[in-house]
C-alpha cells in the first residue's frame, strides 16, 4: 500500500469551531485537534494531494489526538 503525505484541511458539515494539525510539515506522526462547542465524536478522512484516502478515524473533540501515517521520505 503507498501513501503519500497529506497536505491540507478540508472541513465539511462541521460542527468544529476550529481545527489544528501540527507540526507542518510532519514525519508522519502529528497532532490533531478539534475544537467544538460540543463534546463529541468527529469522523475524520485524510487524504493525499490526489484525493485518496490514507486513513479514516474517529476522534473525540475538544481533545488533542497523536495520529501516526506511514511517510515515505521525499526523493
Amino acid at each position: 500500500m503507498k501513501f503519500e503525505a497529506p497536505n491540507g484541511v478540508n472541513i465539511t458539515n462541521s460542527i468544529a469551531t476550529s481545527i489544528s494539525v501540527f507540526p507542518n510539515p510532519s514525519t508522519g506522526i502529528f497532532i490533531i485537534n478539534i475544537s467544538s462547542m460540543l463534546i463529541e465524536d468527529a469522523a475524520v478522512t485524510i487524504t493525499n494531494a490526489t484525493g485518496e484516502q490514507v486513513k479514516k478515524l474517529t476522534l473525540p473533540t475538544n481533545k488533542e489526538t497523536s495520529v501516526q501515517l506511514h511517510v515515505p521520505p521525499l526523493s
